[in-house]
This record gives C-alpha cells, sequence and structure tokens, in this order.
C-alpha cells in the first residue's frame, strides 16, 4: 500500500487501524455479503434522494441533478456513479 502512495500520511483524522488491515468492497458485493449473512441493506442517500431531501451544495451539482430529475433519469445516474464514483456509503442492515 505505501509503495503505491496509499497511506494515511497527512489524513485529517487519527484511528489504530492500518490501511493493510481494512476490508474494502464495492457496493454491490457488499450488498450480496450482507444478504448472505441474513441481512436486508437499504441505501440511505437513495432514499433521501427517492424523497426530494437529498442536499448538493454546489450549484452546478443541483442543476445537473435538476435536469436528471426532469428526465427521469437520476435514480438511475445516483446508482450509476455510486457503482462507479462513490468511495463511501451510509447504509441501514436490518437482520432478516
Amino acid at each position: 500500500i505505501a509503495r503505491r502512495g496509499r497511506t494515511k500520511a497527512g489524513a485529517g483524522f487519527r484511528d489504530m487501524q492500518r490501511l493493510s488491515e481494512m476490508h474494502y468492497f464495492h457496493y454491490g458485493q457488499f450488498v450480496r455479503l450482507c444478504k448472505r449473512h441474513g441481512f436486508h441493506v437499504k441505501d440511505l442517500r437513495q432514499e433521501q434522494l427517492r424523497r426530494g431531501q437529498l442536499h448538493s451544495p454546489k450549484p452546478t451539482r443541483r442543476a445537473i441533478r435538476k435536469l436528471l430529475r426532469s428526465l427521469g433519469l437520476e435514480g438511475l445516474a445516483y446508482r450509476a456513479q455510486r457503482r462507479w464514483y462513490v468511495g463511501m456509503f451510509e447504509l441501514d442492515l436490518v437482520k432478516i
């Protein structure tokens, strides 16, 4: 990890976990893992998006989202960027 320049050096937080000890999953991989262990997964940001409550602080992003929403593509765009761009998720896990 250090050879690839992916360290926590200079990070604005301090914790005891080394990057090599952490587990990384793509969204779909994590959802499948949760389902295998008996959990239902809900993406809290996607729920906010559906309710029209997801805040975008940047005006350009708000304008793009408004256009996508008017075309009925906001949900599709969110799922695509969740797969290819977003690195962190806010999830609700419910044991079923």
